[in-house]
C-alpha cells in the first residue's frame, strides 16, 4: 500500500465544474475548462466523460497543454482531493468534527465563529430526500398501499388461526339457528360477535390508510411551485447533539453514476453508514428575524410628488416577493442553528483494516 495513503474515498456526488474552477484560482488558472460528453464504450455501457484542459508548467518557464478525456470515475478524486488540500493549507476550510465542540453548539458559541469560515468538512449520520421520488410515490400511494393490503389479507386468510376462527363461525351459527333454547341461543350469538370481532381485528392490523387525493395534489403544488428538482442532503455532525445539522442541495447530473438511483441502491436515503460532506457555507440563519429588511428605505421614504406613483409601484411588487418568503422559508429548511452549505462532494471515507 502507497505509504502515504491512509484511506480511499467512495464519491457518489462531486460537483467537478466547480471544483474545477476551485481550483484554477488557487493553482493560477490551470484548468481551462471541463467538458462533459458521452461515450459507448465496448461493454454498451453508457459512461459520462470529462475533457480537461489542464496548462501545468515545465522546467524554464516553458509550458504544454494536456487534453485527455477522463472518465469521471477516474480523475475526480485526485482533482477534489488537491482542492481539499489546498483550502486547508490557505486557510478557507476547516473539519467541523475536529474543530468545533458540541458543547458550542448547543450555547450558541460556534453559531458566531461560522460567519469567519468558509469550506466546511464534515462526517455524521445522512439523510438523502429526493423530493422528485416522494412525488412519484405520493401519487402512487393508494394503489401500491392497496396492493399491499389485498396481498396482507390473502396471506391472513390461509393462516391456520383465520380458518379455525371462520370453522368456528359457521359451526357456531349453524348451532343457533338449531337452538330452540334462547337462553343457549343467546349465548351462542355472545360467541359469534366475539369470534367476529377478532376476525375484524386481524384484518384490521393489516389494511393500510388510502391517503386522500387533495393531499396528493397539494404536496405535488407545494414540490412544483418550491421544490422542482430538489435533493435535500442532511447530515448530522453529533450524535450528541441531534438538533444541529448541516443541509446541502444536490445537483442531479452531479452524481458519479450520472442517476441518484445508483446511490439510492447502494446507501438508501438514510444510509446506515456515516458519510462525508465538504461545502462552502452559504447560509447562517440568525436567532430571530433576519438582520436586514429590504422594504425599509420604502417605510422612511418619502418621494417627491412626481417619483411617487413610481416608487408606491416598486414598493407593491417588491413587496410580493417578500410576502411569499414565508412561504419559501418553510421549503428551504433554512433556520437556526443548522448551516446550509453549497456542497462540493459528498463521499465515504473507507479506511485499511488494522493489522493485529
Amino acid at each position: 500500500m502507497n505509504e502515504n495513503m491512509s484511506h480511499i474515498r467512495d464519491f457518489f456526488y462531486l460537483d467537478l465544474p466547480k471544483v474545477a474552477s476551485i481550483y484554477s484560482q488557487l493553482t493560477g488558472g490551470l484548468v481551462t475548462g471541463t467538458e462533459i460528453t458521452s461515450g459507448s464504450e465496448k461493454d454498451e455501457r453508457n459512461i459520462r466523460k470529462y475533457d480537461l484542459k489542464i496548462f501545468k508548467p515545465e522546467f524554464g518557464g516553458a509550458e504544454r497543454t494536456t487534453s485527455r478525456m477522463v472518465e469521471s470515475r477516474v480523475m475526480h478524486h485526485d482533482l477534489f482531493n488537491q482542492v481539499e488540500r489546498l483550502l486547508f493549507e490557505n486557510n478557507y476550510a476547516i473539519d467541523i468534527n475536529s474543530s468545533i465542540d458540541s458543547a458550542d453548539i448547543k450555547s450558541g458559541k460556534a453559531h458566531k465563529e461560522f460567519s469567519s469560515i468558509f469550506y466546511i468538512r464534515c462526517k455524521g449520520w445522512a439523510i438523502i430526500e429526493d423530493y422528485e421520488k416522494m412525488k412519484y410515490v405520493a401519487k402512487r400511494h393508494n394503489t401500491i398501499v392497496g396492493f399491499i393490503r389485498k396481498s396482507a389479507l390473502s396471506n391472513i386468510k390461509n393462516t391456520e388461526e383465520y380458518i379455525s376462527l371462520e370453522q368456528q363461525i359457521a359451526d357456531a351459527k349453524s348451532s343457533a339457528s338449531k337452538e330452540k333454547d334462547r337462553n343457549k341461543r343467546a349465548i351462542l350469538n355472545s360467541r359469534i360477535k366475539d369470534l367476529e370481532a377478532q376476525i375484524k381485528r386481524q384484518l384490521e392490523g393489516a389494511i393500510g390508510r388510502d391517503v386522500e387525493q387533495w393531499i396528493i395534489d397539494g404536496f405535488e403544488a407545494w414540490v412544483d411551485t418550491f421544490m422542482k428538482d430538489a435533493i435535500y442532503f442532511h447530515i448530522y455532525p453529533y450524535d450528541t447533539c441531534e438538533q444541529f445539522h448541516i443541509k446541502a442541495t444536490l445537483k442531479r447530473d452531479c452524481f458519479i453514476d450520472g442517476d441518484i438511483r445508483i446511490a439510492d441502491f447502494a446507501y438508501t436515503s438514510r444510509p446506515n453508514v456515516k458519510l462525508t460532506l465538504f461545502g462552502l457555507i452559504t447560509s447562517i440563519p440568525p436567532k430571530g428575524e433576519h438582520p436586514f429588511n429590504p422594504m425599509k428605505e420604502f417605510e422612511s421614504q418619502e418621494p417627491e410628488s412626481k417619483k411617487e406613483e413610481a416608487v408606491g409601484f416598486e414598493a407593491a411588487i417588491r413587496g410580493l416577493f417578500r410576502g411569499f418568503d414565508g412561504l419559501e422559508r418553510l421549503s428551504k429548511f433554512d433556520r437556526y442553528p443548522n448551516l446550509t452549505v453549497y456542497p462540493l462532494a459528498v463521499f465515504r471515507d473507507i479506511h485499511p483494516k488494522e493489522e493485529v
